[in-house]
């Protein structure tokens, strides 16, 4: 068991450090620092409140009825997009189903803000980690450049990547938060998230963008 001095406080209850962009034309310059780790939930909205729960599909491979239900609603609405036999009654039950139903899904990356210097905790989109897997594919080492993410809310690309040039150094400032972060246990990162998440696989290609929100 670990001990904290008086007026000191943990490693990872420092400050709020999860970051999100959540307005149009907000952006962050990054560095990551590791792959990411994954969250999904079911966010249904009852008579009594909000039941929050995590996927099993997703989460632990198991059966979700929710994905279930999302999935054969969605089966549906193609099918008759496709046999042009879908009114505007029946499109709107269905979408409304698939929103219902539909999982958020999150990923967090452990990184340095190049402006502030400091280490955050990156939560961002399916979307956004595709790009950052295109860029690993294409033989870029992701983890040696910095990159400027924004929040365009463009249709197709609601988030743009762009990769700075240079491998710029980090600061003194900025390898003080990397001793900070190797010191780190992903028990550490997982409690800083808010509860158990899993560690992102190499391939996440069962999970589609169109399919799941974040």
């Amino acid at each position: 068991m670990n001990r904290v001095d008086f007026g000191k406080k943990t490693k990872f209850e420092q400050k709020n450090e999860i970051f999100a962009l959540k307005s149009k034309g907000q952006k962050v310059t990054l560095r990551l620092l590791d792959s990411p780790y994954y969250d999904a939930k079911h966010f249904i909205q009852e008579e009594s409140g909000w039941s929050v729960f995590s996927c099993p599909r997703i989460m632990t491979e198991g059966f979700c009825q929710e994905c279930d239900d999302f999935f054969k609603a969605a089966k549906e609405l193609k099918k008759l997009t496709i046999e042009k036999k879908l009114d505007d009654a029946k499109k709107k039950e269905l979408e409304a189903i698939k929103k219902k139903y539909n999982a958020a899904l999150s990923f967090y990356y452990p990184a340095i803000d190049r402006d502030t210097e400091l280490f955050m905790i990156f939560k961002t989109t399916l979307g956004v980690r595709l790009q950052i897997d295109t860029e690993f594919n294409n033989g870029i080492h992701v983890l040696e450049y910095s990159y400027v993410i924004e929040r365009t809310e463009k249709p197709g690309s609601y988030y743009s990547i762009t990769r700075l040039p240079e491998v710029k150094k980090f600061t003194d400032k900025e390898e003080d938060e990397l001793k900070r972060f190797s010191e780190m246990t992903e028990q550490d990162i997982e409690t800083m998230i808010g509860g158990t998440k899993k560690k992102s696989p190499e391939d996440f290609a069962d999970v589609d963008e169109e399919s799941h929100i974040a």
